[in-house]
């Protein structure tokens, strides 16, 4: 179940409830609020991994792309 939260929205993440866009919005809401950067490793490197592809900006702006499972 789709969560509004930001807990609940983690949740989902971890259980695969998340389409790619919603993918997206979470991780730009993450380095946007710089939240990602207290989370485990491997929020860290997903967000690393995003802005590298150029899906986010280092700032957490969409660009516009797909992301790539």
């Amino acid at each position: 179940m789709l969560k509004g939260n930001m807990v609940g929205r983690l949740m989902d993440y971890e259980a695969g409830e998340l389409d790619q866009d919603q993918i997206l919005d979470l991780f730009a809401d993450l380095v946007q609020s710089g939240t990602v950067w207290a989370l485990q490793g491997s929020y860290q490197r997903r967000a690393h991994e995003l802005i590298a592809a150029g899906l986010l900006t280092p700032t957490g702006e969409l660009t516009g792309g797909e992301v790539i499972a």
